[in-house]
């Protein structure tokens, strides 16, 4: 959750937006759905305070993808895997469970 804001990693491989208010909880949107689980997320405001504006995410995957999406187009920026094909066939899937932004660089946790 960030301000008023809460952003979830769904199952069904997209990323759900939805604000919070006094009394309920109102869905905004969705970003584009991928094939695979979303399971963490990390956002990337415009300052440090509770009002800066997400203006983009991290997303990661049950495919050992990590994806930067744009909130303002729901474009993604960026797409990059964590393993190989090879690799991925040769030893399994690799799930980024946790994304963390420290000092401009992004960490996966990841099993």
């Amino acid at each position: 959750m960030h301000g008023k804001y809460i952003y979830l990693a769904s199952e069904d491989g997209s990323v759900k937006i939805a604000k919070v208010k006094k009394t309920k909880i109102e869905y905004v949107r969705a970003l584009v759905k991928v094939e695979n689980r979303c399971l963490s997320l990390e956002v990337i405001t415009d300052g440090v305070s509770e009002k800066s504006l997400v203006k983009q995410l991290y997303a990661g995957y049950d495919d050992s993808s990590i994806r930067k999406w744009e909130l303002s187009s729901g474009n993604s920026l960026l797409h990059f895997q964590k393993q190989s094909k090879k690799a991925l066939k040769k030893s399994g899937p690799c799930y980024i469970w946790k994304l963390r932004l420290i000092r401009g660089y992004l960490v996966a946790g990841d099993s």
